[in-house]
């Protein structure tokens, strides 16, 4: 009887252990973008015309995977229009594989056989990487500066060792080891405001790898041609 309830005893502790193992995660992110005007041009002596983008993204981990929830229902730009609403005809996930180094795409086209397709590709390498010493904390967490460059320019972040993620939420200037959680670049910055231990859906990892593997060139083409079909139904 007593080997029974330690059998028991045992599995029930395996259990908690193997729950505790997975690694959960919420950031979110404040941006700021600058952006150029297309087709405008600023006068001679003024200064170059440029539109100020500002939104809050939230990124979930899971163990090795992160989710990049993008804004959604247009953006702040759709929103801003009185009397007008947009809906998607897609539906779109974007994924790192923090262990492979890799980015999935899900797309999801909204049509009478709602067709799936995603896309796998490497993430982009930082043309160089130079760790400065100086360290700080943020948001309860020892952080460390470097100096990166990429074909985009050179950028000043601080990124993190202690929550066991490694993750940039912009491509390209991805830590070997860490969890980005403030940059500051050309025309770009972001910065964690808030991180929490949970994850409030995490079936949305379940979209991952769902239909059939295309190039990300051949699911971006298949967007914009779902996207040629996207109307704006007035409020009444």
């Amino acid at each position: 009887m007593k080997k029974i309830k330690f059998l028991v005893l045992l599995c029930f502790v395996t259990s908690i252990t193997f729950a505790q193992q997975t690694k959960l995660a919420t950031i979110r992110y404040d941006i700021v973008r600058e952006t150029g005007i297309p087709g405008r041009k600023a006068a001679e002596g003024t200064e170059k015309l440029s539109n100020t983008i500002t939104e809050d993204r939230f990124v979930y981990f899971k163990d090795t995977l992160a989710y990049y929830e993008r804004t959604k229902g247009g953006g702040k730009m759709f929103k801003n229009q009185p009397g007008v609403k947009f809906k998607l005809p897609f539906e779109e996930y974007t994924f790192t594989d923090m262990k492979n180094h890799k980015e999935i795409i899900s797309l999801t086209v909204l049509n009478e056989s709602n067709e799936m397709y995603y896309s796998v590709e490497a993430l982009p390498r930082p043309k160089s990487w130079k760790d400065t010493g100086k360290t700080q904390k943020m948001l309860g967490l020892k952080c460390y500066n470097a100096k990166v460059v990429n074909e985009m320019g050179e950028y000043d972040i601080w990124y993190t060792k202690e929550l066991d993620f490694n993750f940039s939420p912009l491509p390209g200037i991805q830590p070997a080891k860490g969890l980005v959680l403030k940059i500051e670049g050309p025309q770009v910055y972001y910065n964690a405001r808030i991180i929490e231990k949970k994850l409030d859906n995490p079936g949305v990892f379940n979209k991952i790898y769902k239909g059939e593997q295309v190039t990300k060139e051949d699911l971006l083409k298949v967007r914009s041609h779902s996207s040629g079909k996207l109307r704006p139904a007035k409020s009444k």
